[in-house]
């Protein structure tokens, strides 16, 4: 079996070896004297015991940080409460021209009205753009009800 510490080292090795004494000089380990002792014998050294000396008597390196993974997709409930947001606006802004060739249109605003309500009621769970559109959908929606509710008290009374 061959004793690995009397195996040549190579190029890339010895780099890791100044890396490692570099991060151990800016964590305050190693003056900068010994930083450049260490960092010239690292690189005159040939096999594995003479540079594993240059850093035995330091902590493991820390392990790198993992790389950030991209962002991930919207999750579902995001897609769901947009898709929520821009119906309760598309109800209310649909109840005004609606109102005008039936009495559908009002009750399609308080369906808009209620459902907005009910989605601004889970506050933490809505973006800021999707609470404007409910906010749009309910200030729309609420334009026929009281708008028939107007004509009634004003033809009535």
């Amino acid at each position: 079996m061959t004793d690995l510490s009397r195996m040549r080292v190579s190029d890339a090795e010895r780099e890791n070896v100044v890396v490692r004494l570099q991060q151990a000089t800016a964590e305050g380990r190693l003056s900068l004297d010994e930083l450049g002792d260490r960092v010239s014998g690292a690189y005159a050294s040939l096999t594995r015991s003479e540079l594993d000396q240059f850093i035995d008597d330091l902590p493991p390196a820390p392990e790198p940080e993992a790389e950030q993974p991209p962002p991930a997709p919207a999750p579902a409930s995001e897609t769901a409460n947009r898709a929520l947001s821009f119906l309760i606006l598309a109800m209310g802004a649909g109840a005004i021209p609606i109102s005008f060739f039936s009495a559908l249109g009002p009750a399609l605003g308080l369906v808009a009205v209620v459902l907005g309500v009910l989605a601004l009621s889970r506050h933490g769970e809505t973006s800021r753009v999707n609470r404007g559109a409910i906010v749009a959908g309910v200030v729309l929606g609420l334009m026929p009800p009281v708008f028939y509710l107007s004509l009634l008290l004003m033809l009535g009374g």
